[in-house]
């Protein structure tokens, strides 16, 4: 698995052209972002984007540290059958959630630690662990602090300020978790052939799902970046949002029914793709504004881009 560079995608938050996802990628977003006088904010489109706002600093996410440290941990943790729901929560990097094939939750980590020296990054990496912690129905992966237990990051935040740690996470599931929620301020999200109830929200970066089985209500959210969706199945109502950012809408594949899908772009592009057919049944442009509502696979989506266009592959 690949580590991005943060600096290198909070640099594209306000200089690259917006384009489709692609998983392993930085983010890609408008191309009219510029810092105002302070250099605290930007303007993308008809939005502007505080990046305080977004839970970035941008002093630390963009300085150029002298060394840096890679390291790769696997962990499996015993997942008892009870468990139905699982939750990733990380500030920086890359999620990817996929089936286990056994009845075991599996984490590979794959972090990089910069800083400027090599004692430094030799010490967060001593600290550095992970766990399963369980609450009813829902484990939940967390990065933690070796001996306190303490979110890593808050704990290096206090303790070992000057530095900074991208992680790759690819987290495998049983096939009776049915529930899954990842969250990030700054990375991207991928869901493979999976099935069940997904919720997903990065401040900064992409989610992608390619083959997944949206079968209870779920939820897609970006503030600032692209959502890609391929050989999707719905069954269930999704919400698929993006503030700042482009949307490629793969058409319902075979073996979807009766889902209510919501697809909006505040200031972006959202593209149709597939070879499946599918009915027009409402379409409004009015200003840079442009609304659509199609009918295929048993399911209806509304599409919508305040600022930009809806387009077929």
């Amino acid at each position: 698995m690949k580590i991005f560079k943060t600096a290198v995608l909070i640099s594209l938050l306000f200089s690259a052209a917006l384009t489709g996802c692609k998983s392993g990628s930085g983010v890609n977003v408008n191309a009219n972002a510029k810092y105002n006088s302070e250099g605290k904010k930007t303007e993308t489109g008809d939005h502007e984007v505080d990046p305080a706002s977004l839970g970035i600093d941008l002093d630390t996410e963009k300085k150029d540290y002298k060394t840096e440290l890679f390291t790769q941990m696997d962990f499996v943790f015993d997942t008892d059958k009870s468990v139905s729901e699982v939750g990733v929560d990380i500030n920086t990097g890359n999620i990817t959630i996929a089936c286990s094939g056994d009845n075991k939750t599996g984490l590979s980590l794959d972090y990089t630690v910069y800083a400027d020296t090599d004692e430094v990054c030799q010490e967060v990496k001593s600290h550095l662990n992970a766990t399963a912690e369980v609450n009813g129905s829902r484990l939940d992966l967390k990065l933690i602090e070796d001996k306190t237990g303490e979110n890593i990051d808050s704990w290096l935040k206090k303790n070992i300020p000057d530095c900074r740690v991208e992680y790759d996470l690819y987290v495998t599931v049983p096939k009776f978790v049915k529930s899954f929620d990842a969250k990030e301020i700054v990375g991207n999200i991928s869901f493979g052939e999976l099935s069940g109830k997904f919720s997903a929200s990065v401040n900064v970066g992409n989610i992608c799902c390619n083959g997944t089985g949206f079968t209870e209500a779920s939820v897609l959210k970006c503030i600032v970046g692209n959502i890609d969706l391929m050989d999707c199945t719905y069954k269930a109502d999704t919400d698929i949002s993006a503030d700042t950012g482009n949307i490629s809408f793969g058409l319902p594949a075979s073996g979807s029914g009766g889902a209510k899908l919501k697809v909006a772009a505040d200031t972006g592009n959202i593209m149709i793709k597939g070879n499946g057919s599918y009915d027009v049944s409402d379409e409004k442009k009015k200003g840079t504004s442009h609304s659509m509502t199609i009918s295929a696979e048993g399911c209806t989506a509304a599409l919508s881009a305040k600022s930009g266009e809806i387009t077929k592959e």
